[in-house]
C-alpha cells in the first residue's frame, strides 16, 4: 500500500505538481483491497509461510475487507479524478490474470513476465494518477526499478511459489544472482 502512494508521490513529485493527498489515499486503499483480495485467492499449499494461513484462515472477513476497499477507492476517484476509477476494474481484471487460470495460465507462472508485469502495473498505475505527465524517461525507470524490486520480494516466496508450479526468476536464479539482476 505504501509502496504504490510511493511510486504514485515520487511521480507527482517528478513534474513538480502539487500532492494530491485525496489521490494517494485512493491509491493505498486499492491497493490494499487488491493485494487483499489476491491473498485470499490462494489454494492451501505447504509449504505456506504464517501470511498465507492467516489469509486462507481468515478469508471471507478479508474478502468482505477487500470489497470496502475497493468501493472506497472507486469513491475516492469518483470524485477526484473519474478516470481513474477504471483502474479499480482494471486492478481486479489484472490481478486475477496474474494469479488465476483465464484464458491462458495465470501470469504469474510465466517465467519472466511476473516481476515485469508487477512492476508494469505499479508505474503505468501511478502514470495514470499523474494524468500521464511524466516523461517516458521517468516511466520506464520506474518500471525498472519498480520490477527489480518485485523480482527481489519474490526472493521471499520461492519455496510457497515452486510449491504452487510457479517457476521465478527469483527461483531460478537464486539468491546472489537475483540481487546481482
Amino acid at each position: 500500500m505504501a509502496y504504490v502512494m510511493g511510486v504514485t508521490a515520487l511521480l507527482f513529485r517528478m513534474n513538480d505538481r502539487p500532492q494530491s493527498p485525496v489521490l494517494l489515499v485512493g491509491a493505498g486503499l486499492l491497493t490494499a483491497g487488491i493485494y487483499i483480495f489476491h491473498r485470499t485467492s490462494i489454494t492451501y499449499v505447504e509449504p505456506m509461510q504464517e501470511r498465507h494461513r492467516i489469509a486462507l484462515k481468515h478469508r471471507m472477513i478479508l474478502r468482505v475487507l477487500a470489497f470496502l476497499l475497493g468501493v472506497l477507492a472507486t469513491a475516492i476517484f469518483a470524485l477526484h479524478h473519474p478516470m481513474a476509477t477504471l483502474l479499480v476494474f482494471g486492478a481486479l481484471a489484472g490481478v486475477i490474470a496474474y494469479g488465476r487460470k483465464t484464458i491462458t495460465r495465470p501470469l504469474r507462472t510465466v517465467l519472466y513476465l511476473k516481476p515485469i508485469a508487477v512492476g508494469t502495473a505499479i508505474t503505468c498505475f501511478a502514470w495514470t494518477l499523474n494524468d500521464f505527465e511524466n516523461g517516458i524517461m521517468s516511466v520506464i525507470a520506474f518500471v525498472l526499478f519498480c520490477t527489480a524490486d518485485a523480482l527481489c520480494c519474490d526472493l521471499e516466496d520461492c519455496t510457497f511459489d515452486s510449491a504452487t508450479g510457479c517457476t521465478t526468476m527469483a527461483t531460478r536464479l537464486g539468491v546472489h544472482r537475483t540481487w546481482i539482476v
